[in-house]
């Protein structure tokens, strides 16, 4: 992946696995308001978990609005818009052994709760109700998960 030459000024967003279902043909009209906004300006939240649960879930699906598809557009795009959080960096980030008593996530969902906080926006489409209060409630950061696109500020 190529190297971001604006990392502050990225406008990020995390998908859950959970939500690209709805990136597939019918098409709800707050994804397809995300996928245009994602391919004209948007940049995608990656880590190597992520990316394998996208491709253990979209590998029977040939639409042009596959998460796959668009994640190789963004890419593609002269300024590589994907957020590649690297394994090193997630363990960089350390949770404290008082929050970490109060995380209701899943232990294989943390990762996902750090590459949110590690991104710039803190943005979070997701259905997982523990992981959405994590995010929300994380001490010190200010992130935001939503279950619905419309319901966040990734504009």
């Amino acid at each position: 992946m190529k190297l971001q030459n604006n990392l502050l000024n990225m406008l990020d967003i995390f998908i859950d696995t959970n939500r690209i279902q709805f990136f597939t043909n019918p098409v709800l009209p707050e994804y397809i308001k995300l996928i245009s906004w994602l391919k004209e300006k948007g940049s995608l939240v990656l880590t190597n978990k992520l990316l394998t649960e996208y491709g253990g879930g979209c590998q029977h699906i040939s639409t042009e609005e596959n998460i796959m598809v668009l994640i190789d557009f963004l890419q593609q795009q002269e300024e590589d818009r994907i957020n590649f959080i690297t394994n090193s960096k997630l363990g960089e980030f350390k949770i404290k052994k008082k929050d970490f008593k109060n995380i209701r996530s899943k232990k294989s969902d943390i990762v996902h709760l750090k590459s949110v906080l590690i991104s710039h926006r803190r943005l979070a489409l997701t259905d997982d109700q523990n992981l959405t209060y994590d995010i929300n409630n994380y001490p010190g950061y200010r992130g935001i998960a939503k279950s619905n696109p419309n319901d966040l500020p990734y504009e």
